[in-house]
């Protein structure tokens, strides 16, 4: 082994003795059906696989063990927080063939996440789900209120709020719930094995829903940011592995995906439209951020007539990350409500086909989301996009900026 490949080997064992590395490694080669599906935080995803799991008639094989488990859990909330005012049925005497079970059930024309409903005792349960969103506008004050003109008749009403850690409701009549809580259901529930039939799949199903609730909900990962501390910390190794152009890489996903945050897309793309627009254009480049594209023209009609150094209308190509994942955009646009006004008017007459036009202060807008843009032939094709939008617009454009030219003068 010569001196180099000992150089490799030491940097890669340094690598492999992070523990950052070590989990992102662990958790990219993961297999996890949400995370294909890319529901792993998908509240309407989380709530309708409870629902299923909640009904005794549903095809699970579990009867009414976790339904009976989670309200038993709820009683317990209700007991720890001293809340008198709440009302408890017994709970195994209840009717559980009867239990009505609803995702997206409408009050007064407001879905709620999940509604348990047992008819012959009046018991109504009511579950508002709350992954990553806020609770907006006294949204848990408003369903307690229509829940109860709904079933105006009923004895007992319940209404829980589930959260990742156990977030209080706006509402004071909701109890807090967590997902460690449903972890736990759901982990009981698998000791159970007995109870489920021989080669049902619902084992595998609840050990991937435990699986995901900690991976994505409980302790999730902040991909640019442990990626790029990764990086920081062992760039002599991503810059051998870049510049070397060494093959057979060994943590192949999880390298990829630090790169992939280190990677500059923009650039490339400046170059690939630069080629296809002619001398008229002008690109002001911030690498890995975002390029400006105008015309010349464009520029020295801010100037002359708007007094600024800077374009009013310009094509922006920009890179962002939003919930973890990477974006490419482009988009025609103007601060200046005196041209969209303008603009929209020739828009009215004449949309351009293929693109979505919007009337607001950005104009056309086309993203390109994570996995698109890996290959020099994908920014090729996004590229391509790009001088289509500009292509099909250009024409529209030039007209409305001599329009406002003629209308507005700097005195």
């Amino acid at each position: 082994m010569n001196n180099y490949e000992n150089k490799i080997n030491t940097l890669l064992e340094e690598l492999e003795s992070d523990p950052d590395f070590v989990r992102l490694d662990s958790r990219l080669n993961m297999f996890n059906f949400m995370e294909i599906f890319k529901i792993s935080t998908a509240e309407l995803a989380h709530s309708s696989f409870l629902a299923w799991l909640l009904n005794p008639l549903e095809e699970h094989g579990l009867g009414d063990y976790f339904l009976k488990n989670f309200l038993k859990k709820c009683i317990t909330k209700i007991n720890e927080s001293k809340r008198t005012d709440i009302e408890m049925p017994e709970i195994n005497e209840l009717k559980y063939q009867k239990v009505i079970i609803k995702t997206e059930e409408l009050l007064r024309q407001k879905p709620v996440d999940i509604t348990i409903r047992f008819p012959d005792e009046k018991f109504f349960c009511l579950i508002e789900n709350k992954i990553k969103h806020e609770e907006k506008n006294r949204q848990t004050e408003i369903y307690a209120k229509l829940s109860k003109k709904k079933y105006l008749n009923y004895k007992y009403y319940w209404y829980i709020f589930l959260t990742k850690s156990g977030k209080k409701a706006k509402s004071e009549e909701f109890i807090s719930f967590s997902y460690y809580d449903i972890k736990d259901l759901l982990e009981q529930t698998i000791k159970t094995k007995g109870k489920i039939p021989k080669n049902h799949n619902v084992i595998f199903l609840l050990e991937q829903i435990i699986e995901n609730i900690e991976n994505n909900i409980l302790d999730p990962i902040d991909y640019p940011i442990t990626c790029q501390a990764i990086y920081n910390r062992h760039k002599k190794i991503f810059n051998e592995i870049k510049t070397a152009n060494i093959k057979k890489v060994p943590y192949k996903k999880a390298i990829d995906k630090i790169n992939s945050y280190n990677t500059d897309y923009i650039s490339p793309l400046k170059k690939k439209i630069e080629l296809d627009l002619n001398e008229d254009w002008k690109y002001n480049l911030e690498p890995k951020k975002r390029c400006k594209i105008y015309k010349k023209q464009w520029l020295k009609n801010s100037k002359r007539f708007l007094n600024t150094e800077d374009p009013f209308w310009y094509f922006d190509i920009s890179y962002w990350i939003n919930n973890g994942l990477q974006n490419i955009g482009v988009e025609f646009h103007t601060i200046l409500q005196e041209f969209t006004e303008i603009l929209n008017k020739s828009f009215k007459e004449n949309k351009p086909k293929e693109f979505k036009y919007r009337n607001e202060k950005i104009k056309f807008k086309i993203v390109f989301r994570e996995g698109s843009f890996e290959t020099d032939e994908d920014l090729n094709n996004i590229a391509l996009t790009m001088i289509q939008l500009i292509n099909s617009t250009i024409e529209q454009i030039d007209q409305s900026v001599m329009s406002f030219k003629d209308k507005y003068t700097v005195h």
